[in-house]
């Protein structure tokens, strides 16, 4: 299942460097779940490696989508 989240790097806390500041806007967004494979079971490298391609894909279009969605 995708998931984008826009707007928790923008900027930093002051307090804790790994989070945003207090009530900064951060938008989570979930996309459709997807089947990574081919539906052949094959685990061969080939496999693995056309699989990575697809996820690569998708999770791309979901977060130029989410992008979009949120202004982010």
């Amino acid at each position: 299942m995708p998931v984008a989240v826009l707007g928790s790097t923008n900027k930093r806390s002051r307090l804790i460097k790994a989070l945003p500041p207090l009530r900064s806007r951060v938008d989570v967004v979930f996309g459709d779940p997807f089947p990574a494979g081919d539906g052949s079971g094959r685990r061969t490298r080939k496999a693995l490696d056309e699989a990575t391609v697809r996820i690569q894909e998708r999770l791309t279009a979901h977060l130029e989508n989410a992008r979009r969605l949120t202004g982010h």
